[in-house]
């Protein structure tokens, strides 16, 4: 399990999975799974876990979150597949970077954006 970077949660909550998922993923609640590429997302999950686990998940405020790719600081940002972020290109946004990643993989601070 990683340590993370300083988040300031403003919300987390429960989410039942349905799938394997990633630490820091980005989660759909309803799903229990990542969302697809470019689709909205709940929250963020803080564990990784597997089928049944109930794991907690930031769905307001900073949280840590995994690159898909090179990212800008400030940069608005979308949800990739197996639930990483990448710069928004046309899918929805979901979080604003507050740090910058230089590769696939690497952690970095967003502020999720609420997806109503």
């Amino acid at each position: 399990m990683s340590q993370g970077l300083n988040g300031k949660a403003l919300l987390t909550e429960s989410v039942k999975l349905t799938a394997t998922v990633a630490e820091f993923a980005a989660i759909n609640k309803s799903t229990g799974d990542v969302p697809a590429a470019g689709e909205r997302c709940d929250g963020v999950v803080q564990t990784a876990g597997v089928a049944d686990d109930v794991v907690p998940m930031v769905s307001l405020g900073t949280t840590t979150v995994v690159a898909g790719g090179v990212i800008a600081n400030g940069a608005a940002l979308e949800v990739e597949t197996a639930g990483k972020f990448v710069t928004h290109s046309a899918g929805v946004k979901t979080a604003v970077a507050r740090q910058a990643a230089a590769a696939d993989g690497d952690e970095l601070l967003v502020f999720l954006i609420p997806n109503a």
